[in-house]
């Protein structure tokens, strides 16, 4: 299989249904229903190394 195929694959409307059903994600394909909204509201990612290791060390620990 080429990459292209792959990925014609994993974005077929049958794949993406089985992909939100077992994994809880949101669908990349507009014509599967899904329960998780349209937009996401992202948040910002810290603008420096040091908030970002101080983040994960919290997490972690």
């Amino acid at each position: 299989m080429t990459p292209t195929t792959i990925v014609a694959y994993l974005k077929s409307d049958d794949v993406q249904k089985r992909i939100v059903a077992e994994t809880s994600r949101r669908p990349t394909s507009t014509a599967v229903a899904s329960t998780y909204p349209a937009i996401v509201a992202e948040t910002s990612f810290p603008a420096s190394a040091g908030a970002v290791q101080q983040l994960l060390l919290r997490f972690l620990n």
